[in-house]
């Protein structure tokens, strides 16, 4: 709204510069001087008319300059590719959980509470979950450690799971989450926000097949708003 008014009182101050002008005249050295028949009334109206305009043509440029500078900063994505490797994997059963509960509950006899690990017959199945752990990494081969990832995963059917996952950083934590299948080698997950530096960043991240057992992560995130 601020440059487009400069822009208008810029429009205006060109107006009255055509008809000043008229009065105005070089010497041979380069010097501003005054035609004959104008007064000394109008020759101080044209030379504040040009300082204005200097003036305004100044801030119309700042304004436009820091206007499309600041958009162009804010639109910049950026993107981070780092390597990771399963630490930890824990599966959980619950095919028979209502069963093995109805005895063995902190309120009757039992013996023996720890929930099944080991999917047996083509698991995962339905109302599963898992736990998986990472160390992240700089580059492929692993040497230079960036921090670290958990997924946590619950399964529907086919294999098919939606998984919450968090990446920590230096500096801050990224949170995602999706949808992808228990078999697949690639997926990719929404970037939904983060803490520390990484706060309100949205984007997404893909994962794909790397060297030494490890999978590589592309992420592409930006700051919302």
């Amino acid at each position: 709204m601020e440059a487009s008014a400069a822009v208008c009182r810029l429009k205006v101050r060109l107006v009255f510069l055509a008809d000043a002008t008229r009065c105005v005249s070089y010497t041979p050295e380069g010097a501003l001087m005054m035609r004959s028949g104008c007064g000394s009334n109008k020759a101080a109206s044209v030379v504040l008319g040009l300082a204005l305009t200097t003036c305004l043509l100044g801030a119309v440029s700042f304004a436009c300059g820091v206007s499309s500078g600041s958009a162009a900063v804010a639109a910049r994505p950026q993107r981070l590719t780092l390597y990771s490797a399963a630490t930890a994997e824990q599966f959980v059963n619950n095919e028979d959980d209502r069963a093995r509960g109805a005895g063995n509950n902190p309120f009757g006899a039992y013996s023996d509470f720890t929930s099944s690990t080991e999917e047996k017959g083509g698991g995962p199945f339905p109302g599963d979950q898992s736990v998986f752990t990472f160390d992240l990494y700089t580059g492929p081969t692993l040497k230079t450690k960036a921090g670290s990832a958990v997924f946590t995963c619950q399964y529907g059917f086919d294999k098919n799971a939606f998984c919450d996952a968090s990446y920590r950083l230096t500096g801050g934590t990224l949170f995602g989450a999706g949808a992808f299948n228990f078999t697949t080698t690639m997926f990719t997950l929404a970037i939904t926000g983060g803490y520390g530096n990484y706060i309100g960043m949205t984007g997404d991240v893909e994962t794909t097949p790397s060297i030494n057992n490890a999978q590589r992560l592309r992420f592409v995130i930006q700051r919302a708003g």
